[in-house]
């Protein structure tokens, strides 16, 4: 008897580990890299926070953006992305201050990225990463990915590799984000409903057809 509640402590311990190792915060920072020589510190701050399935990208509170709300997703987040690697589901929250015309959750297709993954790696907060170069939106990335952490998530719309992607760079603009800090915790995440949804294509249709990135929604733009 004795045996049998030691082992189902062992088996409950290890179910507590998985459960928690589902979850984390990751910190990241944006540089801008001009040359081997010449780094320009004034990119911003975000976070990534993953939970079971879900992931949120999300920037700092400062005095441009209202404090944020828990759980993630249930509140409007400037420049956030929610992604369910489940549904293969991405939305960005949009909208102006003050005014609700503008307000929607732009439904995105899952990305159509071809990761090329390389034999080269490097260690980033202690984690050996592996390279990997894709294209998204048309932009060649480069991402360094983990494969300790859980697969197919990345800040933003950057999804789709085989661990969890601790850095980008962009070689088109020479932005490079990467991770700085790895917290074994995170905040509940739910899949945003407070506003009607819009597909990203009639987003863009709607500015292209304008010039105008502020866009004012009309019955028929939203999905059911």
């Amino acid at each position: 008897m004795k045996l049998f509640f030691s082992f189902l402590f062992f088996i409950l311990v290890q179910i507590s580990i998985i459960h928690a190792q589902s979850s984390f915060t990751i910190h990241f920072r944006t540089l801008f890299i001009k040359s081997d020589t010449e780094i320009y510190k004034g990119g911003v701050d975000l976070i990534l926070a993953i939970k079971d399935s879900q992931s949120y990208t999300y920037y700092h509170s400062n005095k441009y953006i209202p404090p944020i709300k828990f759980p993630l997703g249930t509140s409007f987040i400037p420049k956030s992305t929610y992604f369910n690697i489940n549904k293969k589901l991405i939305i960005d929250p949009y909208g102006y201050p003050k005014e609700p015309q503008t307000e929607a959750l732009l439904v995105s297709e899952f990305p159509d990225c071809q990761w090329k993954i390389t034999n080269e790696k490097k260690v980033i907060l202690e984690d050996t990463c592996i390279k990997a170069i894709g294209k998204v939106w048309d932009k060649e990335i480069i991402a360094w990915y983990s494969p300790r952490l859980p697969a197919g998530f990345g800040i933003h719309h950057y999804v789709g590799l085989p661990g969890t992607i601790l850095e980008i760079y962009t070689p088109h603009n020479k932005i490079q984000t990467t991770a700085i800090n790895i917290d074994e915790t995170s905040p509940e995440i739910v899949e945003p409903n407070f506003s009607k949804r819009v597909s990203v294509k009639t987003y863009w249709q709607k500015r292209n057809s304008t010039g105008d990135p502020r866009v004012y929604w009309e019955k028929m733009d939203f999905i059911e």
